[in-house]
């Protein structure tokens, strides 16, 4: 087993693994340690939370908002924008004459559909890269904005904001995000089969570390870092029962984690649990699964 030694740039994207096989990578056996060790790291930085995506945020909370701020705060990012409109001209808000301009995209798809679309591009951009593994960080963005979408969905039954179910469905998942960073940093990644159950049994865990470090709301942070357990306390946490049920319809829409789906799965007690307490009946569940699947592109 490697013998690791703290590098002044641990955790921030340039660490060293010193000891008589330095160049080895540790085993399989060591990496849940190793994860739990980064994560643990005062220095320790997660990926970066789009700042334009948190102004758009911040600025759709307000009473009166001028989209012309929204419009001028988008354009700032010359990617993102580009990205928006091409979101805005797709099948999922398809109108009889396509946006021409992000003001026309903006003002077509209204503040609520332009929020949602910022998040999803900015965390496809910022979040969910990583090179090593590419196709695992591909795969668990479109989980997490089908996850995002049933959600929102989801919460449009019962009395959760449905920005909130959406912002929730989106974030669930980013811990896995940061440590497939933490690994993609080595020099030859372990292949991503072999430490699957590892990453799942503490994701929570890192999920929870990166929402205190981006200052999420302190119940956002509880939610994600207990997306598969809805009871906390003996209180049955109405957004954790919708992102348990959530998952469960992405999974049917074939947006699951084909690389890890037992390990990512919700207890199927605990997802009775959460149809249960959110008092949503299987009618609801095929309804909504089947007005999002043409959205699943």
């Amino acid at each position: 087993m490697s013998t690791m030694r703290r590098h002044a740039n641990y955790g921030r994207g340039e660490h060293t693994i010193a000891g008589a096989d330095a160049e080895a990578l540790e085993t399989v056996v060591t990496i849940r340690k190793r994860l739990q060790q980064v994560l643990a790291d005062p220095g320790y930085k997660p990926p970066m939370l789009p700042q334009v995506a948190l102004e758009v945020h911040e600025l759709s909370k307000q009473p009166t908002v001028d989209l012309d701020a929204v419009i001028d705060l988008i354009s700032q990012d010359a990617v993102l924008a580009t990205q928006v409109l091409r979101r805005a001209q797709s099948s999922v808000y398809a109108t009889r004459v396509p946006p021409r301009s992000l003001e026309d995209a903006v003002r077509r798809l209204g503040l609520a559909n332009i929020r949602d679309v910022v998040w999803e591009v900015a965390l496809g951009m910022r979040v969910f890269r990583c090179k090593p593994y590419r196709k695992a960080m591909e795969e668990l963005r479109a989980h997490s904005v089908a996850t995002a979408r049933c959600a929102k969905a989801i919460a449009s039954y019962t009395s959760v904001g449905e920005d909130y179910a959406f912002l929730a469905g989106l974030l669930h998942d980013v811990g896995l995000a940061a440590m497939l960073m933490i690994l993609g940093e080595d020099r030859k990644p372990l292949p991503l089969k072999s430490i699957a159950n590892d990453l799942f049994d503490i994701h929570e865990q890192a999920t929870e570390t990166v929402g205190q470090l981006w200052e999420l709301p302190a119940d956002l942070t509880l939610v994600l870092s207990h997306h598969h357990h809805p009871n906390i306390g003996g209180y049955d946490h109405p957004l954790i029962a919708i992102l348990c049920v959530a998952e469960e319809i992405a999974k049917q829409l074939s947006r699951g984690l084909g690389w890890t789906e037992t390990s990512d799965a919700t207890h199927p007690a605990q997802l009775q649990r959460s149809v249960d307490a959110l008092g949503i009946g299987p009618h609801l569940i095929e309804a909504t699964a089947k007005k999002l699947a043409p959205m699943m592109e």
